[in-house]
């Protein structure tokens, strides 16, 4: 019988194993387009320089983009994330264009979840308060 920390160990090995090849799988499909389009080339487009723990204190994988000569710090988190629910390529594809996508914010009003993407500034401010933890009512003036 396993225990709960053989478990977790199995589970980053096999994601960070996931990460590094693919990793390798793009850096082959980058260098064979280069190839056939005969356009300029990097051994590696994406290249796997360090891993250290970020000042949130969250351990992290630095990847470096030779191409636009930019870095980022992939954490643990999102690499089991994108393990979990298949989606390695879409992580890949973003460090390569460096083009991610938005995420949206959700917050749980009244016991269900809403995009608050859409909201007008009215409820925006209304969200506000509620964090800020202003539940009270204020009158307004009557007018005539």
């Amino acid at each position: 019988m396993t225990t709960c920390a053989e478990d977790v160990s199995g589970l980053l090995k096999e994601a960070i194993q996931g990460f590094y090849v693919a990793i390798d799988k793009s850096n082959k499909s980058y260098y064979d387009h280069c190839c056939f389009y005969e356009t300029p080339k990097f051994k590696n487009l994406l290249e796997i320089d360090t891993h250290d723990i970020g000042e949130d204190g969250k351990p992290y994988i630095k990847v470096v983009n030779n191409r636009i000569e930019k870095a980022f710090a992939v954490t643990l988190d999102t690499i089991v994330y994108h393990s979990k629910d298949g989606s390695m390529e879409s992580l890949i594809r973003a460090l390569q264009t460096d083009i991610f996508n938005r995420v949206y914010g959700v917050t749980r009003i009244v016991g269900y979840y809403s995009r608050t993407t859409n909201w007008n500034k009215s409820k925006m401010s209304e969200l506000g308060d509620r964090h800020a933890g202003n539940y009270q009512v204020t009158e307004r003036p009557k007018t005539i």
